[in-house]
């Protein structure tokens, strides 16, 4: 499929191994596609196509906020007193 028969709305989608790519290459930041679409298909932000899956800005958006949320969670699940 040509990106030009896309709907506007999906032309900025990405699989998750471009947006590791872009995440790699504009911000330095080093994330699996496997933890990507982990956090995709946990927290619904995701469009499938033929089990493929696109995710969009803003998806990429709220699965920053679960994979953020994640990493305090297990960091402070952790974290033991003394």
């Amino acid at each position: 499929m040509k990106i030009a028969n896309l709907p506007i709305s999906m032309r900025d989608g990405k699989t998750p191994e471009a947006w590791c790519g872009l995440l790699r290459d504009m911000h330095g930041m080093v994330v699996s596609p496997r933890a990507i679409r982990s956090a995709a298909r946990k927290s619904g932000n995701f469009v499938s196509f033929g089990g493929k899956i696109l995710l969009l800005p803003h998806h990429i958006d709220n699965i920053s906020e679960v994979m953020a949320g994640d990493a305090n969670q297990t960091s402070t699940s952790t974290t033991r007193s003394v």
